[in-house]
């Protein structure tokens, strides 16, 4: 089996559109989320979410026509070519890609259905339609930038994207592909919105006072929705060398299962989600005692949030010195199946710069003080192995376990 290496990063982000800006703006606690007019118009309690502002990327994508490529299409390219770029330019033509997404264009089906439904079938978009199906995103972005090895999109709810970067390794690992794009994309859209929103699972929308999405906070009422696009180089770590190129880190193992009684409680429980963790450890031959840093899937949400932190004790609690936790999400919102590749950028970044981002707005952890170390400021930290996971309310759960490479400072 070959070792897995992480080459490049590329990032799009309501905060940073390189991998270093979020680490500063997460270091520094700058919030993306603020109230939107768009969702304020919807009626629902809750109007807080972090968009990315596409006029900004208008540049990166002047070089072709974007006439029948959406929103999420258009996030996806810019950021799967800021990977290239950060890796070092690798040839394209041996070059896949591993798209997780949740809704893919969840809007575009929306106006594609809505037209149907109110003007009639004659009216139906042809470019609406190719953009209906989940994989357009990917098939986009590899038509445009010229990558023709394997092209994959996976749903996987909440964890998709990490789901994503956990395929790609397998395939990398098994010497099945040389060179690969992993990662994910989400768009902020009134649709998922409105599920969500009906759901109960944003903030204002469950019957508990007042709009506060801070992981692990003792005062949480759910999450704010985000939008992002994250991928990932990933290469044999042989094949990295060979070119010259600068080895971020090295993915050593991941696990990945479904809780099936989640869907009844509304939440992934904290024994999934433990033994989870525990699988991707085993397999990457490091102890809970060898874990330094743990990126959290933790959100906002009420019940999730302290099934995470239950689990992250189960796993840990034995440790004399707890690892440091921190989480994201209160700084970009849930971005669905763009979080997962983002937490695992961030806790790259950390591990290179030596420093890990608090948690943004954490007052008091209350119930889940026992998921480890949780701050809310940054703190001067080594890191040789960091812990990501991601966790979905219906039941998939990921983790994966990312090493410092030798050649880092």
């Amino acid at each position: 089996m070959s070792t897995v290496a992480i080459t490049g990063a590329g990032v799009v982000t309501p905060v940073a559109h390189t991998p270093a800006e979020l680490h500063e703006a997460l270091c520094e606690g700058v919030g993306a989320v603020r109230p939107l007019a768009s969702f304020a118009a919807a009626g629902l309690p809750c109007d807080l979410g972090a968009a990315v502002d596409l006029a900004g990327l208008r540049q990166e994508l002047s070089d072709r026509p974007t006439a029948g490529i959406d929103r999420i299409g258009q996030l996806t390219i810019v950021a799967v070519r800021r990977a290239i770029a950060a890796a070092g330019r690798p040839e394209t033509s041996a070059m896949g890609l591993v798209l997780g997404t949740m809704f893919s264009g969840a809007h575009t089906i929306g106006e594609f259905d809505r037209r149907v439904l109110v003007e009639g079938p004659q009216f139906a978009s042809p470019l609406d339609f190719a953009n209906t199906v989940l994989n357009a995103a990917a098939g986009q972005a590899a038509i445009r930038l010229s990558l023709r090895g394997a092209n994959v999109t996976i749903s996987a709810g909440h964890a998709s994207g990490l789901q994503a970067l956990a395929y790609a390794a397998d395939l990398i690992a098994s010497d099945r592909a040389p060179l690969l794009l992993a990662g994910g994309a989400e768009e902020l859209c009134l649709e998922s919105y409105l599920g969500f929103g009906r759901a109960g699972l944003m903030c204002g929308t469950n019957g508990r006072p007042g709009h506060v999405p801070v992981p692990f906070d003792v005062r949480r009422t759910g999450f704010a929705l985000g939008e992002a696009a994250a991928f990932l180089v990933l290469e044999r770590d042989v094949d990295a060398r060979q070119r010259g190129a600068a080895v971020r880190a090295t993915i050593a193992g991941h696990a990945s299962a479904i809780d099936p009684d989640a869907l009844d409680r509304g939440y992934s429980g904290r024994c999934a989600i433990a033994d989870v963790i525990s699988t991707a450890l085993r397999r990457s031959n490091v102890a809970p005692e060898d874990v330094d840093i743990v990126s959290a899937s933790a959100n906002g949400g009420y019940d999730g949030d302290a099934e995470e932190a239950a689990a992250l004790a189960a796993v840990f609690g034995r440790r004399s010195v707890p690892p440091a936790v921190t989480a994201i999400k209160s700084v970009l919102g849930e971005m669905l199946a763009a979080a997962g590749p983002l937490q695992a950028i961030a806790a790259l970044e950390a591990m290179r710069d030596g420093r890990l981002p608090g948690i943004r707005g954490l007052c008091d952890a209350g119930d889940c003080a026992c998921a480890g170390d949780l701050r809310a400021e940054t703190r001067p930290i080594h890191i040789e192995t960091a812990l990501v996971t991601s966790v979905s309310p219906e039941g998939n759960c990921c983790a994966l376990v990312l090493r410092r490479a030798p050649e880092m400072p």
